[in-house]
């Protein structure tokens, strides 16, 4: 059975203890509904709290709004386009980390 345990302040651990006792983690996440969410999923529920989802897609999809209009207007020379890459980079692997508790 997989449980979630508070690992540090703003951290929230799933995972199960195995056999002899010793935890075995499985994510981590930011608040303890997501892990409620993932612990749900994992032992079966076939309900899924999808606001969490899009509250998270909707963060993503402003941020990099944000991201290139801070970018407009900027010379376009390999440092601008590496840190605009370096900030979408980051956004595309936040969505998918969302997107892998959900599958």
């Amino acid at each position: 059975m997989y449980v979630y345990i508070k690992s540090e302040p703003n951290l929230y651990t799933v995972g199960f203890y195995d056999p002899s006792g010793d935890w075995q983690p499985e994510s981590d996440h930011a608040t303890k509904e997501e892990a409620g969410d993932r612990v749900a999923y994992l032992n079966g529920s076939k309900t899924v709290d999808i606001t969490n989802f899009i509250k998270t897609l909707d963060l993503i999809i402003e941020d990099c709004e944000t991201d290139v209009k801070e970018f407009d207007g900027k010379p376009f020379t390999g440092k601008t386009l590496g840190e605009l890459h370096g900030i979408l980079e980051a956004k595309i692997q936040a969505l998918a980390k969302n997107l892998k508790r959900y599958l």
